[in-house]
Formats: structure tokens, sequence, C-alpha cells
């Protein structure tokens, strides 16, 4: 039962946007908090206030999120939770430089006179669809782990052999192997505690052997459902045909397969390394290369005696007569046990992960606080996009240092740093060398430059791009390309046909972008370091191309086009449209390549 509470105290919250206020219900019951028609909805990055009010001056007003608010709004008890005094000013619950409210769902709770009450209010994201922007927080982590993947590959082992040939189920027991005592134990726990539920079944049996009855043994003796001197008796078994064990015993036979075809792939690549240590050893100096492939094989065969130690937890689970009485069948919906229960959860995320083909990775805390925010989200997934579509196999580098890699694997654990100002990744294809570097600021003036870090000055305000791609051949500077992530809709960027109002409208945006395109300067192009400074300085401009990516587009239907007076070209770019960014992208670093060998950088 939903109530507002009205009492001697009443309480009364509002939340407006744009000038609309939403009033909020609460309920007696938490778990009343789940029914979602009942939230207050609002759009995220739009100015946001909240009023609470109450004539007991001493209710609280505990929501997700609030300490983040100035320290005279919000309070903390005794517990050190953070807490909203009643008042007749609104308060900011989002501002640009305030709050940054998520999308998702915000617990709302009102503590009055020791009694509570709840509610929520869901955020939802303002160009993305929850699903759109689920997805994009998928393909982040996806991507993330495809680096951390890169890394793994780069860190096991010194010989390029083994980090070439590795098979991908190897690394893919990474993940079992980082949580292998963990799920060993929820295994075992599981062989001898499932869940289940009481069920009552009846069976017909003589009237003088029946043992207890119950109201349907007597209504169904009175009806005379059944023949003369028989009842139907009560009988309690336990039922562990649930939901959450069907998941498990398809969870436990998928990764049972897994692990056997993973000891049958890494059994033929260690005979392949046997054999190849045999034939190094036919020639002289190849000693730290054998060194390298028995370093290989031992941690390989390390890794199958753990697969078969699951694989036997496994098979000895298989055997258990409750698994057998499990179903094979599986609900659309997945058991909320599945979250709740640490044993379920835990084998519940390793299948998601053997899935995804994810490995075990840790966040910095800033980073996974980072990433919630829509906009900063669709930076970073631009940012960590583009670094895999670099080392895709169209562009085909490979990362050299940088960011995650400026570390070397311990324990098999790696730690994916925040996504600071200025984190770089370098990479390199024959003799082309790349910096992709983020949110890095442009300096005014060339003496503060370099020619490997900071190649560029700008005569602008304007100076701090989200990317920038600087490219050398042959340790020659032969210029950069600029990106933007710009989350917006792109007719809010730059007109198509922009009229001189239309333009003034968006003046911010554009002077931002032709900045980038117009007024970019260096002393280096076309040169190595400690060579004499570069004679195009003023005559060519090292900027060819600024990309600017954006997620929606709602006026005409064109993915790419350009502004060729500025150098600029518009991308639509979203996990379901890729192939754009990948042929700017290659299409760019072509340009800067073909105008270098026009100048004889060959």
């Amino acid at each position: 039962m939903d109530i507002q509470y009205k009492n001697n105290n009443e309480f009364f919250i509002e939340i407006t946007q744009n000038n609309s206020p939403q009033q909020a219900k609460f309920f007696e019951k938490e778990m009343d908090f789940y029914n979602l028609e009942d939230a207050i909805v609002i759009k995220e990055n739009v100015v946001t206030k909240l009023l609470f009010t109450c004539e007991d001056s001493n209710a609280k007003l505990y929501m997700d999120g609030i300490e983040t608010l100035n320290n005279d709004i919000a309070k903390e008890d005794i517990d050190g939770q953070v807490y909203i005094e009643p008042s007749n000013n609104l308060i900011d619950l989002y501002t640009v430089d305030n709050f940054p409210l998520i999308p998702g769902t915000f617990r709302m709770i009102v503590e009055i006179h020791n009694k509570k009450f709840y509610s929520k209010m869901k955020v939802e994201p303002k160009l993305f669809t929850e699903k759109e922007l689920e997805v994009v927080k998928e393909d982040l982590e996806e991507e993330i782990n495809g680096l951390a993947f890169e890394l793994i590959k780069k860190n096991i082992s010194i010989g390029e052999v083994f980090i070439e040939d590795l098979p991908i189920d190897l690394y893919k027991f990474l993940i079992i192997e980082n949580k292998f005592f963990s799920v060993m134990a929820a295994l075992e726990d599981l062989k001898i505690k499932p869940n289940y539920k009481i069920k009552k079944i009846y069976k017909t049996v003589r009237e003088d052997e029946v043992k207890s009855i119950d109201e349907i043994t007597i209504r169904n003796h009175l009806e005379g459902n059944l023949e003369e001197g028989f009842l139907k008796q009560p009988t309690i078994e336990l039922d562990y045909d649930l939901p959450e064990n069907q998941w498990i015993k398809k969870i436990v036979i998928e990764i049972g397969i897994f692990l056997k075809e993973f000891i049958e792939v890494s059994e033929n690549f260690v005979y392949k390394k046997k054999i190849n240590i045999k034939k190094l050893k036919r020639y002289k100096n190849n000693e730290n290369k054998i060194k390298d492939e028995e370093r290989t094989i031992e941690y390989v065969i390390n890794l199958m005696d753990l697969a078969r130690k699951m694989k036997n937890a496994i098979n000895i689970l298989n055997s258990v007569e409750w698994f057998k009485s499990v179903s094979n069948r599986i609900g659309i919906n997945l058991p909320h046990t599945l979250f709740f229960d640490s044993r379920y959860n835990l084998i519940y995320k390793l299948y998601q992960q053997l899935k995804g083909n994810d490995f075990t990775i840790t966040l910095d805390n800033k980073f996974a606080f980072q990433w919630k925010r829509t906009d900063k989200l669709y930076e970073m997934w631009c940012f960590v996009k583009i670094s895999r579509i670099v080392i895709g196999e169209k562009l085909g580098f490979r990362i050299d240092s940088g960011w995650l890699f400026n570390q070397t694997i311990e324990s098999n654990k790696v730690l994916i740093p925040e996504l600071e100002s200025s984190t770089r990744l370098s990479f390199k294809k024959d003799d082309i060398y790349m910096n992709l570097t983020y949110d890095d600021s442009i300096p005014n003036y060339s003496s503060e430059t370099s020619i490997y870090n900071t190649p560029l000055y700008i005569t602008s305000s304007n100076r701090q791009p989200d990317g920038r791609i600087d490219v050398y051949k042959r340790d020659v500077y032969i210029g950069s390309i600029i990106l933007e992530f710009k989350y917006r809709d792109r007719k809010g960027l730059w007109a198509v046909n922009y009229t001189r109002y239309q333009r003034e409208m968006n003046s911010n945006v554009i002077k931002q972008l032709t900045a980038y395109g117009d007024n970019c300067s260096t002393r280096y192009l076309f040169i190595k370091e400690g060579e004499k400074g570069s004679k195009y300085k003023n005559s060519i401009r090292p900027v060819m191309r600024v990309l600017i990516f954006y997620p929606k587009r709602t006026d005409v239907d064109i993915e790419i086009d350009e502004v060729e007076d500025h150098n600029l070209k518009f991308v639509r770019f979203t996990p379901e449209v890729l192939k754009n960014a990948e042929e700017s992208l290659e299409l760019s670093i072509l340009e800067l390549l073909e105008r270098a060998e026009e100048y004889g950088i060959n």
C-alpha cells in the first residue's frame, strides 16, 4: 500500500526539472521501493531541484549520492550516514558544477519518529536509451579487458613466439585461476547445502498404513474420490528443481566442457613447445629462447593442473543425487538468488566472464566512479575504443607503452589506473610511431613544447582537446590528429547549412573546433629531435584533421560529414556504428603519411 505520510508531522518531497515538479510517493515497506511504476523519472544533465518540507524539523531524508552536496546542506548522523534536513528552500540536486546525477535508480528514505518510508528517483540517460547505455558500459568493460589481455600477453613471457601463439583459451582460463579457491569452495558448499524448497505431495496408501492426514486427506475421503479403504497421505519432500539450481546446472556443465577443451588445447600447445625446444637445441645461442619456452611450458602445466582439479570437483557435483534431480530447463528471467546468494553469484559471475571472453581485472576506485557519468563514460569509451581500433587487424599497430602498460603483472592481477588527463598510449608499426593522449592541454607558447611529448602549441584559449594523436615516421614528426568526444546530438555541434545566427548560437563549440583546426602550430614538422627548427613552421598546418565523434543524430541521416574550411570531420560513433571511426582514423593517418612522403619523409 502506497501512502503519503500525513499525521501531525507531514512531510512532502518534490523533484523539479524544467519547471515541471514531480511529487514522490512513499511506501512503508522497503520491498515496495522496487515497483518501478511509482518512481519519479528525470533526465540526466538537466538542472534538478529538490524540495523537502516537514513540520517535524528532526525528520531526515537519506538519498543515494547526496554526500557530494555542500556541507551546509548535507548533514551526517551518528552512524556517519549523510542526510538532508527539512527546509522551505529548494536544494540543487544537479547543476553543471554539482552532483552528477548518473543514470540509474536513487533510493530515498525519510526517517521520522523512528519510522522509515521509502521512495525512489530514476535518472534516465539523455541521448542513449537505457539499453544503449548498458551496451556502452558492457562494451567499455570488454574493451578494457581487451587492453588488459594485451598487457597479459606482453608480460607473461619474454619470448615473442609465446606471445604470438598462446591460445585464447589459456588467457580465458586466467579468469578461473584468479577465482579458483573461492569457486572450489562454492562448489563444495553447493554439493552439500544447495537451495531447496519443502514440497508436500500426496500418495494413495491403504487406510491402515496412513501415518498422517490433513484437510486434503479428509476432503478426498468425504468426496469419495478414492477406492474404499484408501486415503491420500501427505508426504514431505525436498524439491531441488529450483530456478537457481537449474541455472547452476547449466553453468557447471558448460564450465566442465570449457575445462575439457582447455586441457586438450593446452596439451597440444605444450607438445608443440617441446618440439620447438628440440629444434632450438640444434643451434647455438638459443639458450634464452629455450628458457622462455621452458618457462611457458611450466606455466601452462600448472594451469592444466588447476583445470583438472576443478573438473574433478564438477564431476563429483554431477554425480550427487540432488544435482541429478534438477531439470535441464531454464527460465527466461534470471532468479534473484543468482545475485543475492554469494555461492550462486560467484559461479554465475564466473560464467558471465567466460562467456564474455573476460578475465578478472581491478579498476582504480576513482576510475570506477568516474565512468558512471554518461558524458565521461562516452569520452572514455571513445578513447579506449580508438585504442583498440588502432591495434585492430585493419590498422595493425601494437601497443608499446603507456597507461596500464606501464606496469608488470604480479600474481596475475591487472590494475586499470584511472583515466586521468594527459594519460598516454604509444603505438608502433614498422617505422611508424604514434602517441594517443587523453585530455591534454596544448601549450600557448612554442617554448613550452617538445617534439615527442607536446609537439603542438596553439594561439587560442581553447586548448584542451579530448584526445590527440601525434604521428612519427622514422622518428620524424609528421603531424597530428585532434580528437573530440562530444556526448551531444550532432545538430547541437554544427549545423549542416549554418546561418550566421546559428553560428553565433553555437559559438562556444564552433570556436573550440575551429581553433583546433586552424590555430595549431609546431616548430618540429618534418624534423627529428635535435635538428634545426622546421622550415615549414608557418606554411603548413601540423593538424590535418579534427575528428569529432558523437553518439546521436536527429536532423539528417548522415553519419560522416566534413567542414573542409577548418579540416573538421564529424563522425557518428557508438558500439553499433564502428566502421565510420575505423575508416576515418585510417584515412587521417594515411593523409599524414602521404603528405610526409611528398616532403621527402619516406
